[in-house]
């Protein structure tokens, strides 16, 4: 037994793993640009929430 451990599934680490780089690629396209950052903060709050859905087994929301 792991003190603190978890298990996920195999397509929940793979949304994780998308989302994690979505949220590196917005990270550096922010440094290149000194402009105003309203959709690259929009990209990362959205993939960040998409970790912790999967993260918590919470329901996803369809696109209907």
């Amino acid at each position: 037994m792991m003190d603190g451990g978890f298990v996920v599934s195999r397509d929940q680490r793979d949304d994780i793993m998308k989302a994690v780089a979505a949220i590196e690629r917005q990270l550096k396209e922010m440094v290149k640009k000194p402009q105003p950052h309203l959709p690259s903060l929009w990209v990362i709050g959205m993939n960040l929430t998409i970790i912790h859905t999967s993260l918590t087994n919470l329901p996803r929301a369809t696109s209907n």
